[in-house]
C-alpha cells in the first residue's frame, strides 16, 4: 500500500514470467487495502488477487489455441477449474460433464489435423463427436471458457458432422488458419488425390487405388501418350475413365503446385532453388482459395 503504484501491476507480470520459464505455480496473491480500512478499528480488508492471474493464464491458453492450435494450455486450465466441480458433483453436475466431454472431442479432432489422420477426418466421426458434444454444452459454467466456446464454434462451423471428402479440404484450411502449414500442405494434397478416387468409385485408403489417380494426374500434366504410360495393362482402363473426369482437369494445376510445394517442404528445402517461407504460404493460401470455392459450388 505504502509502495510505488507499478508494483502490483510488476508483481502480476512476474508472475507470469516465473510461470512461464521457471515452472512457477502461483497460489496466492494478497492485496492489503488500507484505503477502505475501518477508521475505528484501523482494520483493512485483505483482497484475493488471484484471479487476475488466473485470468491470465486462461489469456495465453486461449492465445496459443486460438492462433496457433496448440490445445495443451487450454485444456490443463479447462481441467483445473472443472475437476473441483466435478469431484463435488459426483456425476450430478451435467454442465460440468458437458464441457469435459467438450474438451475430449476437441483434443481428438485437433489431434487428427496436427498429426494428418486424412481418413479419420474424412470419415468425420470426430467431428460428428464434436458437433454432438457442442450441442449438449448448454451453459459454459466456466466463465473465461464462454467466449472461447464461442470461438471454438465458429472455427468448426464449416466441418460436416459425418463422413464427406470436404472435411479435407475443410482441415486443410483450419490447419492453413492456425499456422500449421507443413500439415494444411499434405493434407490438401492428399484430399485432392481423395477427391478424384470417391468420385471414380476408387478406394481412398487403398495405395494402388491412389496411385492410379495420382499417375492418371501426371499424365494429364504431361499429355504423355497412351504408350509412354509406366503402369500395369490393368491400370489402362481405370486410368483411362479417370482422365475423362473433369475435376481432374479442373484440380490439375493445384495438384501439381501443391506436389512441388509438398516436395519443397517435406525436403526441408533441401534442393535447387528452394522455395522462399513466404512463397511457401502465400502458393498455400492462394491454392487453398481456389480449392474452397470449388468444392462450395458442388
Amino acid at each position: 500500500t505504502h509502495g510505488f503504484r507499478y508494483l502490483p501491476m510488476l508483481i502480476l507480470v512476474l508472475g507470469n514470467y516465473s510461470k512461464l520459464l521457471k515452472n512457477v505455480k502461483v497460489k496466492s496473491i494478497t492485496y492489503g487495502n488500507y484505503e477502505a480500512r475501518n477508521r475505528e478499528t484501523n482494520e483493512a480488508p485483505l483482497i484475493d488477487l488471484l484471479p487476475l492471474s488466473d485470468l491470465q493464464d486462461w489469456t495465453m491458453a486461449s492465445s496459443a489455441f486460438l492462433r496457433n492450435g496448440s490445445l495443451a494450455m487450454l485444456k490443463s486450465q479447462c481441467a483445473q477449474s472443472l475437476a473441483p466441480i466435478l469431484r463435488e458433483a459426483k456425476g450430478s453436475n451435467l454442465d460440468a460433464t458437458a464441457l469435459k466431454n467438450y474438451m475430449t472431442a476437441l483434443e481428438m479432432l485437433v489431434d487428427d489435423m496436427n498429426t494428418c489422420r486424412g481418413i479419420s477426418i474424412i470419415d468425420g466421426e470426430h467431428i460428428a463427436c464434436l458437433d454432438d458434444c457442442s450441442h449438449k454444452l448448454s451453459d459454459v459454467i466456466i466463465e473465461p471458457m464462454r467466449p472461447i466456446v464461442k470461438r471454438l464454434k465458429r472455427s468448426f462451423s464449416s466441418f460436416i458432422p459425418s463422413k464427406n471428402i470436404k472435411n479435407g479440404f475443410y482441415a486443410a484450411k483450419w490447419c492453413f488458419d492456425n499456422g500449421l502449414y507443413q500439415q494444411s500442405l499434405t493434407i490438401l494434397h492428399e484430399s485432392i488425390v481423395s477427391f478424384i478416387c470417391e468420385e471414380e468409385g476408387l478406394s481412398i485408403n487403398d495405395a494402388v487405388e491412389r496411385d492410379i489417380v495420382n499417375k492418371s494426374f501426371h499424365i494429364y500434366l504431361a499429355k504423355t501418350a497412351r504408350e509412354k504410360w509406366k503402369c500395369n495393362n490393368s491400370d489402362f482402363p481405370k486410368i483411362e475413365k479417370v482422365l475423362q473426369n473433369k475435376h481432374l482437369a479442373i484440380l490439375a494445376s493445384t495438384f501439381k503446385v501443391t506436389t512441388n510445394l509438398r516436395n519443397d517442404y517435406n525436403h526441408a528445402g533441401m534442393r535447387n532453388n528452394p522455395m522462399k517461407r513466404m512463397a511457401l504460404i502465400t502458393n498455400l493460401k492462394e491454392r487453398l482459395d481456389i480449392i474452397i470455392s470449388i468444392i462450395e459450388q458442388e
